[in-house]
């Protein structure tokens, strides 16, 4: 082992896993970075979620959760504001989007 406790055979094999993925076609690549981008999002949502609904109403069965987590979509994605998205909405952004998308077709 060396100082960092990473042992001869331990380098090999990330050396050999490093030289797979090079030899990865680009497109693989590609999704392996969408996959990873798209983790970080569905990860936020996760922890906004568990803290902004789950843990503080303790839901006592799956119907209460269900119903519970309907509402809590509703609230995230029609009224509460997002950092990422400059203090607006889904709803807002997703709105803004269409309507440029229509504008883009029509001329």
């Amino acid at each position: 082992m060396d100082q960092a406790g990473v042992t001869v055979r331990g380098v090999a094999w990330m050396e050999r896993s490093l030289r797979s993925a090079i030899q990865v076609s680009p497109a693989m690549i590609i999704v392996w970075a969408i996959a990873i981008y798209r983790n970080v999002f569905v990860e936020r949502l996760w922890r906004s979620v568990k803290y902004e609904d789950i843990y503080p109403n303790g839901y006592a069965t799956m119907m209460d959760a269900n119903q519970g987590l309907t509402r809590y979509f509703v609230f995230y994605n029609d009224e509460r504001p997002h950092q990422a998205l400059k203090y607006r909405t889904p709803a807002e952004v997703h709105a803004e989007v269409v309507q440029l998308n229509q504008g883009i077709l029509v001329h």
